[in-house]
């Protein structure tokens, strides 16, 4: 085998490898895990947690009183665990 084709083999390799044992960056976070992100922001009590979804995206909307009374609704991106508010 020349050198080219190694070299060509072992970046290959190396790529499939990265690949296969970086984290996932789509990887789903569960409706507990948005809770719990949720509550490190807003701390306060969940009032009411679901999943629904929004232009083919998953989200979780979670709604919570927060310490000063207020009652906040929130969309967590499944996929990226971004908050905003609804």
């Amino acid at each position: 085998m020349g050198f080219v084709k190694r070299l060509g083999y072992l970046i290959s390799v190396i790529i499939i490898s990265i690949a296969l044992t970086a984290p996932a960056a789509a990887k789903d976070i569960s409706l507990r895990e948005a809770v719990d992100l949720v509550q490190q922001r807003y701390p306060g009590k969940v009032l009411k947690a679901s999943q629904t979804r929004i232009k083919d995206n998953t989200f979780y909307r979670i709604k919570v009183m927060t310490k000063q009374g207020r009652v906040v609704t929130l969309l967590v991106n499944a996929d990226t665990g971004r908050i905003r508010k609804e």
